[in-house]
């Protein structure tokens, strides 16, 4: 199951109706369906402009993405922490996150 700490369980959006996955599941329809609508030109024609009208598909794209990073965190501590030292990711996404408003701090876990 997609969970972070025992408090939170996340259901995976990518099917008709939210449900149930296996987080390796969780993780790869996330990336996925992120990628997917990134890509799509109906959406996001262009690399450098994003229509105000669809800035709203980020903010459920940036939490959907940082229960990834909560869900490691709490479950498979000491990769977190290994990756997190070299590389710093899950910080940089929480700044980026925080700097353009995309998720309330009260929804930060790590």
């Amino acid at each position: 199951k997609m969970t972070a700490s025992n408090e939170w369980q996340y259901l995976c959006a990518a099917h008709r109706k939210p449900q149930d996955c296996a987080a390796i599941d969780y993780m790869m329809h996330t990336i996925d369906g992120s990628t997917a609508l990134l890509a799509n030109a109906k959406h996001f024609a262009s690399r450098t402009e994003v229509p105000p009208a669809n800035a709203k598909y980020f903010q459920s794209m940036a939490r959907r993405l940082y229960r990834i990073f909560a869900h490691v965190f709490y479950h498979h501590r000491q990769i977190f922490d290994d990756i997190e030292a070299e590389m710093h990711l899950c910080a940089r996404f929480s700044h980026f996150v925080m700097k353009f408003k995309l998720m309330s701090p009260s929804m930060l876990l790590v």
